[in-house]
């Protein structure tokens, strides 16, 4: 699950049950770079006067830094009263020993 919240005049609380693929790829230096892309459908909640649920398409990729930090870039598509979609970018923290 991936959870987050769009921050704006109504948050959106988008919840998506996803799939995340292992895939390792070797460069010319012969390197390994771990690639996990993932895929998932779950629910978007509009938290407006007039909420309403809908459904959530999400897509993305995470890179590994470190064993530290993750770059991840993620798509979310939520079908609301009208299609929204959004991009994310950025770098994670990853908790380790939990």
């Amino acid at each position: 699950m991936r959870p987050s919240i769009v921050i704006e005049d109504d948050p959106v609380i988008l919840i998506p049950l996803t799939y995340d693929f292992n895939l390792r790829a070797a460069d010319a230096l012969d390197t390994t770079l771990a690639v996990a892309p993932y895929v998932g459908a779950g629910v978007a909640i509009e938290t407006s006067d007039d909420a309403s649920v809908g459904f959530l398409l999400s897509g993305g990729v995470d890179v590994p830094l470190s064993t530290n930090f993750t770059a991840t870039a993620g798509v979310n598509a939520a079908f609301l009263d009208e299609t929204d979609v959004g991009l994310m970018i950025g770098v994670g923290y990853n908790f380790s020993g939990l």
